[in-house]
């Protein structure tokens, strides 16, 4: 009988990957041929092994503008980028100094954001972004993007520090604050975004395990002890938090 009940779970779990993609699907295909006559101008433009850093960066640019499917392929599938250095480099900068263009292509710093390695050496454009509250405000996902990359958080958390001074927008993405709740050597360091937590009772009071997962943490429980203990407080003083309406 329990082998029954597991075929259809362990089926739905094979399945969610796949539903995860679907809304992607567009990004995997191969580029067309209009895609790859954009690609070939952009090579073309900074052949590889050449010396010093590619000077055609309007003409890459005008290149890539018209194929922003192309811009998220490349980041998603990296192998071009690995296989062209300099030419690779020059599109980044295209892209990086026409942030008008990006923030009119959210899916393209999503893809961006998810590539670790390039938000890591570049992290102006993330700031340069995440000051454009409007803009964050319509694609809450690419800052989730790059709050999951913790090496990146913990290396800039005057990025954090904004989001955490920005309440309404915190309290309408849950999902990018337990995000950054989850990066342990980000809270170590920086106990400041524990106590701003301590103080939006509210919110934490909708995602108490939120509190529950920082008490986990050995090494904050260890170095910060009353901000822990007050945590302790909070979870003693609401054992209901979060579990209206169930």
């Amino acid at each position: 009988m329990k082998t029954k009940l597991l075929l259809p779970v362990l089926m739905l779990l094979l399945m969610l990957p796949a539903l995860a993609l679907a809304a992607d699907a567009d990004d995997l295909q191969p580029p067309t041929a209009d895609e790859q006559g954009a690609l070939g101008n952009i090579e073309k433009a900074c052949p590889a092994g050449a010396p010093g850093d590619c000077q055609k960066i309007g003409d890459l640019f005008a290149a890539l503008k018209d194929h922003p499917r192309l811009a998220r392929y490349l980041f998603r599938h990296r192998r071009w980028i690995k296989n062209h250095p300099r030419a690779a480099k020059a599109m980044l900068r295209a892209i990086i100094k026409n942030r008008a263009w990006l923030e009119a292509h959210p899916k393209v710093a999503e893809a961006i954001f998810n590539y670790r390695e390039f938000l890591r050496k570049h992290p102006k454009v993330a700031v340069a972004l995440f000051t454009n509250r409007k803009w964050l405000e319509e694609h809450p996902k690419v800052a989730l993007a790059a709050y999951r990359n913790r090496e990146f958080l913990a290396e800039h958390p005057e990025l954090a520090k904004k989001l955490y001074q920005w309440r309404e927008w915190l309290k309408n993405n849950p999902e990018v604050a337990k995000e950054i709740y989850k990066n342990r050597r980000f809270l170590v360091k920086h106990p400041e975004a524990v106590r701003r937590l301590v103080e939006r009772r509210h919110f934490l009071r909708n995602h108490p395990e939120i509190a529950r997962k920082l008490l986990e943490f050995r090494d904050f429980v260890r170095q910060h002890p009353r901000l822990a203990r007050r945590l302790r407080e909070f979870i003693r003083n609401h054992p209901g938090s979060g579990r209206r309406g169930r």
